[in-house]
């Protein structure tokens, strides 16, 4: 079975043999792009019982083998191959063994995903976006400094909504929505008690009886601090669930498209500080960049160093490639924020912000 996802017509993805849990979580976070196959996808993506590859293979480290252009990542369940010899054509296939978790799945699809789009003259940038009134707002932020929450205070009063954690930009400052799944936590507070009180009654039940025999099994394991710890590990990961905005924020308002007019950039810090520094373009952009790079910088850092000193002709492709990609975002956002009122907020003057928002969206509501 093929599922196909249309990325605004800049890119187009076709999953295989996803059945069953892969096919509903790549649906959970692609929904908003499902299309009917019009043409040759551009990333392919094969999930496989059991992809094969040791045997003739050269083994670079632990989590890493490399054969004749194809480099493969290896987890504890699985492998996933990546093609370098194709990355700057047009089309590229990946195979993923369908025991990897699904979370680590997605992300390498949409780390290859990011990738392309910059060849296309678009970048995904680690930011959220809304349209409140009538400004089109992208709020970067580190992650845990309320974008979320910024989402779905303003979402929850009627503001227009385009993404969550990634937003679609290009040079003109444009914005395309972005609206896969997002992840929700007990620290949302009445967002989280909401999705708890919609989902099924067996669930819930199913839910809290979990939580009450995993507090007692850390309790009673107290003297054994490894176990204790696995334990508690366990227990927080039950306080996150991976949703659609949609299901805490009923009639959300979806838009396809916007231009940025401000862009907020959010740290947390003691109430008292003040920042002194001055912030001109090419500080701004070198936030953006790093901040959307993070984990992919990490991820390159990680495995790519033993890649490079296997030294065969694919290492100059791929190097070039990585080097024209990153050249390319940075132009993109470097245009993109020029066109922009930029501002920096200092964790209480974030929740002034927060604020005034909110009562500008309710008034403009009202008036309406």
């Amino acid at each position: 079975m093929k599922n196909y996802y249309d990325i605004h017509g800049l890119l187009s993805i076709e999953i295989s043999d996803g059945l069953g849990r892969i096919e509903d979580y790549i649906y959970k976070e692609l929904k908003y792009f499902k299309a009917s196959q019009k043409k040759e996808a551009d990333i392919k993506v094969i999930f496989k019982p059991d992809l094969e590859f040791i045997s003739s293979s050269v083994c670079l480290l632990r989590d890493l083998y490399y054969r004749q252009g194809v480099l493969y990542f290896i987890y504890p369940e699985g492998a996933a191959s990546f093609p370098i010899k194709d990355i700057a054509k047009e089309n590229i296939t990946l195979e993923i063994d369908k025991a990897i978790p699904l979370h680590l799945a997605f992300a390498f699809i949409e780390k290859i995903l990011s990738l392309k789009l910059i060849e296309k003259g678009y970048c995904l940038i680690h930011a959220a976006c809304c349209k409140v009134n009538d400004c089109t707002t992208l709020y970067a932020a580190l992650p845990g400094t309320g974008k979320t929450a910024w989402v779905l205070d303003n979402c929850s009063q009627g503001a227009g909504f385009l993404s969550d954690d990634l937003t679609l930009l290009n040079k003109d400052a444009e914005v395309f929505s972005y609206p896969r799944a997002f992840t929700i936590a007990k620290y949302h507070r009445k967002y989280f008690s909401c999705y708890l009180k919609n989902r099924p009654l067996s669930a819930r039940i199913k839910y809290r009886l979990l939580k009450v025999a995993l507090f007692f099994m850390s309790m009673v394991s107290i003297a054994w601090k490894k176990l204790k710890n696995k334990i508690d590990k366990y227990r927080q990961g039950k306080d996150y669930f991976r949703i659609r905005i949609e299901e805490v924020v009923p009639g959300l308002n979806i838009l396809k498209k916007d231009k940025v007019r401000e862009i907020l950039i959010a740290f947390k810090s003691g109430q008292e500080f003040k920042d002194s520094s001055v912030w001109d373009t090419e500080r701004v952009v070198d936030f953006l960049v790093h901040n959307t790079n993070r984990e992919l910088i990490k991820f390159i850092d990680l495995h790519l160093p033993a890649f490079y000193a296997y030294g065969d002709g694919y290492y100059r492709i791929f190097k070039q490639y990585l080097k024209a990609c990153f050249q390319r975002q940075k132009e993109i956002m470097s245009s993109a924020v020029e066109k922009c009122t930029v501002k920096i907020c200092y964790n209480n003057q974030v929740q002034k912000v927060f604020s005034q928002q909110k009562r500008d969206l309710i008034t403009s509501t009202e008036e309406k």
